[in-house]
């Protein structure tokens, strides 16, 4: 979700008129896209392709830039909350105050499909149907309407055509709209290249409805803006809503006029769509949610007629603020193909892989020199001429100027361009289908002209002869990095050469195709290798450098190496690179909190100037990179885990990443990037395979552990057999305080193994079982196995149960915490309270939660003596104290805030039960459920909780009750810290009360915990309110769904939205 707002002016106050890059979402239609601030200003598109001049560009001048708001009425304070719908790139942007809340809809419309019969000669029986797209409406749609009580809006329309650069006239067609015009056109803005029009239709609610909203335009002119805009106040009461349209301006639509029922279709079938689409997608892992958004960006980023993926949808947005590092992304690259070909095809979006390899199959095969070089970029129609230009009448984003369009570097020498495509080819070749003569043909020509980039010593084949060597380029090139300087011999460049010769030798030999210059690539590729381990390693450094002239200077881009299989991952001289990236900057590295540079901008001169953040691709290239050396080091792979649940956490609100991160935090650069989302998702997808996180993988269950299958017959992979302590849902405690979860039911019967104190997580490969099949086999490896005898399981006794459980102090790592911590999870109490001691012992917990009777139910059987003293003596022989260790939880069953007297009776009837078997086992806590309102005054349900509290207390001697925070669906009470606080002012013993924080509760309900900042800020806000001293307990629970969602929905340690990093706050 987002964080509180304020007005659309205070919101912008103190950065000159600019929201932060972060504070955006995407909407688009595959022909464009647009940004939707936070404060409902959409302040960036273009119209009505994506390299088309921007419409709305306030996102690079405030001033000149022009833009499309649509907010609650100036100096209102106001909350805001932005989403996607569930499974849609349709933007929710939600304004609630005290008198009333109201939704904002932003999207552009997706048609549906028809099938249809298909016209051909009837000579045969049987009838063929085709899927034919309905229309696309090239509209951008926004559609208000108020949820609750009333609001008044404000709405300012401002274009600014041409980049700013052109004027425009405005014609308001119907000054005062109602709900009686039939006719949806209002005002039209029209200037020299184009004409736009403004629909308008209101829905006045209830057709009972005795008021009806009134939307009054009239036109302003701006300092700057070089025509006028119009603006309008409206006022909608609950169940009222007013909707926008903009469209071309033209004579002949085919929807003549907009109304709610067709914007309501319009919006079904667009959901509709991305819902069927997202559906598709392989991805089922523990990152879910993030790869779905990843890959929906990626789709947005899709334009349709093509095939094309563009690199961003933005241009000019800086790399640090104020700098002249601003760039037209608005391109595709070549470069992009072999990642977006991969993570298409192994995602399972085979459709759109194939329209882009038609696209780059087009370009290679049409578009390149007459010497044969391949230009690195093109437009989305597949065009090479882009030139570019500074718009000096634009200031840029906060004073970053220039703004720049078009991209010089169109025209570079980058090598590593080939072996991104012949990598692209191969594995297009490998997932998707067979590459066609044509296509072949061609990949030779341009491994041919390769040849002659490399510049040998010798003659490199006989059969090359008719290449002109005094022909060939002497230079070096400018790198993936695009350099404005000098060319130098980068080193990941020349590792995409050898990609380039690799992939084209083996898909010659994977398909028997002719290879007239075989020998020749073969000894190329073998000669870029010697070279790149001679000159591109540092001696003094003992690791790999940016260039062969650079010296001593890093370069993250060697991360890539394992990935496109230069190098083996568990190799020295790259496992040494890898540990000198992960130092800071300061001490020779390029990773700083977790995030990875492209190298050091102080050390390396690129002839651009200025400094730059963290690059959000690099780091995701470092999490796989380790991903893919744990499989030999298990170090890597939790390091791996926790550099991805660090990254994560920079994203916005909405899951989107820029192209690089700020130091201080911030988003940088054109945004969303499709680079960092690419490299996002094949993070994700592999390291989700390294940790068993794939349901269900044959591979996985074979006990073969593949990071990708591109490797080499001789790799061998290891059957994992460990299995990691760490539990869903563990719980702590801070300064001798307990926490305890409410789930893991760890039980000793499920427990095998044990971890020694003070290790990582136990995942190791047992002996080996088998090999990987070879890369380049056409046929899946059969492997026939004798059924193995199941052995037979002897069911323990309960002495060889107690006997087989180790002290606490040995087994968890707690012990050795500085700050005294009591740690478990919630245990299994099956069979009798007894049972719970050894089941915690089995996981290591020095604390535990448990039920003390079935939380389903309003009666249960009493305690057993037997029972109660065994559990007793068990707290005593492993020293565990009852009184401070262990947080029984509450029935679910129970609401002390309800209002009827028989069934109140009956909650408090089964309250004092609980605390009556605490006291009988010398339990000191009790954690519980506040209770639900029903619908009555708050203030009052907060009372009867009180009054409850009180009595129980009478009733009983010693027991602490605590109360839990909530998430705060619906009328639930807890969900604010105010609540918890004026239960315990009511309470007359004050010694008998406090409270247990639950993470994803307090994050579901709005208390940011992700960073060390926002964990402080929240607990001082509980100690201003609450006091901390009342704090006894946490459950550490990840929450599913966003930030203030309400919604109670718990997720395993580091898989939700809070992430692992959250979790180092405690």
């Amino acid at each position: 979700m987002s964080p509180s707002g304020l007005s659309e002016c205070e919101r912008r106050k103190g950065t000159g008129g600019y929201l932060p890059i972060e504070d955006y979402g995407l909407i688009g239609n595959m022909r464009t896209c647009a940004l939707v601030g936070i404060d409902g200003s959409l302040d960036f598109m273009c119209w009505p392709d994506f390299d088309s001049p921007t419409v709305f560009g306030r996102l690079l001048d405030a001033d000149r830039g022009g833009y499309f708001n649509i907010s609650p009425s100036k100096g209102v304070q106001y909350t805001t909350k932005q989403q996607y719908l569930p499974s849609s790139n349709i933007l929710q942007t939600r304004y609630i105050h005290e008198e009333g809340a109201m939704d904002l809809i932003d999207f552009f419309p997706r048609p549906k499909n028809t099938s249809v019969l298909a016209k051909q000669k009837k000579q045969m029986p049987f009838r063929e149907t085709v899927i034919v797209q309905d229309e696309l409406k090239k509209w951008l749609v926004r559609r208000v309407e108020c949820i609750r009580g009333y609001v008044d809006i404000d709405v300012e329309i401002f274009p600014a055509f041409d980049y700013a650069r052109a004027e425009h006239t405005v014609e308001i067609h119907i000054p005062n709209r109602g709900h009686a015009e039939h006719e949806s056109k209002t005002v039209t803005f029209s200037s020299k290249d184009l004409k736009l029009q403004l629909d308008v239709t209101i829905d006045k609610g209830d057709e009972d409805s005795i008021t009806c909203p009134l939307l009054k335009f009239t036109t302003v002119r701006q300092d700057k803006l070089l025509g006028e805009g119009v603006v309008a106040h409206i006022h909608l009461e609950e169940g009222q809503a007013v909707s926008f349209v903009i469209r071309d301006d033209i004579p002949d639509h085919v929807t003549p006029d907009v109304t709610t029922e067709v914007l309501d279709t319009q919006q079904h079938d667009t959901q509709a769509f991305w819902y069927n689409w997202i559906s598709k997608s392989k991805y089922k892992g523990r990152w879910r949610e993030v790869v779905n958004r990843s890959l929906m960006i990626l789709k947005l980023l899709t334009y349709e007629p093509t095939g094309a993926i563009i690199a961003s949808p933005t241009f000019s947005v800086p790399e640090a603020i104020g700098g002249v590092r601003n760039w037209d992304y608005r391109f595709c690259w070549v470069r992009d193909s072999s990642f977006t070909i991969y993570i298409l095809l192994r995602m399972g979006f085979t459709e759109e892989a194939d329209s882009y390899m038609d696209f780059i199959s087009d370009r290679f095969r049409k578009s390149r020199s007459p010497e044969g070089a391949l230009p690195i970029m093109f437009t989305i129609r597949g065009e090479t001429d882009i030139p570019e230009l500074e718009l000096t009448h634009l200031s840029g984003y906060r004073g970053s100027a220039p703004v720049r369009i078009g991209n010089g570097a169109a025209f570079h020498q980058q090598f590593d361009i080939y072996g991104e495509l012949m990598d692209g080819i191969y594995l297009y070749n490998k997932y998707g289908k067979p590459v066609t003569w044509e296509q072949w043909v061609s990949v030779r020509e341009i491994l041919d002209y390769v040849l002659t980039i490399w510049k040998g010593n010798q003659p490199l084949s006989i059969s090359c002869w008719h290449l002109n060597r005094a022909n060939w380029p002497t230079d070096p090139d400018m790198s993936i990095w695009e350099v404005r300087n000098n060319k130098q011999n980068f080193v990941y460049s020349k590792i995409m050469l050898w990609v380039a010769f690799d992939r084209g030798l083996r898909l010659s030999e994977k398909r028997c195709l002719p290879c007239p210059n075989r020998a020749a690539w073969m000894k190329a590729r073998d000669e870029i290798y010697e070279e790149i381990m001679q000159k591109g390693y540092s001696q003094t450094l003992q690791c790999f450098v940016q260039s062969y002239e650079s010296g001593d200077a890093l370069d993250s881009s060697i991360l890539i190496a394992p990935l496109v299989f230069f190098i083996s991952p568990n190799d020295p001289r790259f496992l040494r690179t890898m540990d000198r990236i992960l130092l800071t900057p300061e001490k020779g590295g390029l990773t700083s909190t977790g995030l990875v540079y492209r190298y050091n901008t102080a050390q390396s001169d690129d002839g651009v100037g200025g400094h730059e953040g963290a690059f959000s691709m690099c780091t995701f290239w470092l999490v796989e990179a380790m991903t893919r050396a744990g499989v030999y080091d298990k170090k890597y792979l939790t390091r791996a885990v926790n550099v991805f649940e660090n990254i994560l956490s920079f994203s916005n609100h909405l899951g989107m990443f820029s192209e690089e991160i700020a130091r201080s935090g911030e988003q940088l650069g054109n945004t969303p990037q499709a680079f960092s989302h690419l490299a996002l998702i094949s993070a994700a997808f592999n390291l989700d395979r390294a940790t068993d996180g794939r349901a269900g993988d044959k591979e996985i269950e074979k006990g073969v552990v593949e990071v990708d299958d591109e490797v080499s017959e001789e790799t061998e992979v290891k059957k994992r057999g460990g299995k990691a302590i760490v539990k869903k849902e563990s719980t702590a405690a801070v300064g001798g305080k307990i926490g305890a979860a409410k789930s893991s039911k760890a039980t000793a019967a499920k427990r095998k193994t044990s971890e020694p104190a003070n290790e990582e997580p136990e995942i190791s490969p047992p002996p080996l079982k088998r090999k990987i099949k070879d890369e380049d086999s056409d046929v899946d490896e059969k492997i026939v196995e004798k059924p193995a005898k199941k052995p037979v399981k002897k069911r323990k006794t309960k002495e060889e149960t107690e006997n087989d459980a180790m002290p606490v102090a040995a087994r968890t790592a707690v012990a050795t915490l500085k700050r005294k911590m009591y740690i478990g999870a919630h245990i299994s109490a099956a069979g009798g309270v007894q049972n719970s001691l050894p089941n915690a012992l089995h996981i290591g917990a020095n604390s535990f939660a448990l039920f003390l009777k079935s939380q389903r139910k309003w009666s249960s059987p009493p305690l057993a003596p037997t029972a109660t003293a065994e559990f007793i003596s068990l707290s005593k022989q492993h020293s565990y104290d009852p009184a401070r260790h262990i947080l029984p939880h509450g029935s679910y069953l129970v609401n002390l805030a309800q209002a009827d007297p028989e069934k109140a009776e009956q909650a408090y009837t089964c309250f004092l039960d609980d605390l009556a078997r605490c006291e009988a086992l010398g339990i000191g806590l009790y954690n519980f459920h506040p209770g639900n309102t029903g619908g009555n005054p708050r203030e009052e349900a907060i009372a009867r909780i009180a009054k409850m509290l009180n009595r129980a207390h009478k009733a009983t001697k010693s027991v602490v009750t605590l109360l839990e925070n909530m998430a705060g669906a619906g009328n639930v009470v807890g969900s604010r810290f105010e609540d918890l606080r004026d239960v315990i002012a009511l309470v007359d013993d004050k010694k008998r009360v406090g409270v247990c924080i639950d993470t994803c509760h307090a994050f579901a309900a709005g208390y940011d915990l992700r960073t060390p900042e926002a964990f402080a800020k929240t607990m001082k806000e509980f100690n201003d309110i609450v006091g901390a001293d009342y704090l006894r307990a946490l459950h550490l629970n990840d929450s599913k769904t966003p930030l203030g969602s309400r919604r109670d929905l718990h997720a395993n340690i580091g898989t939700g939205f809070l992430g692992l990093r959250a979790f180092w706050n405690v």
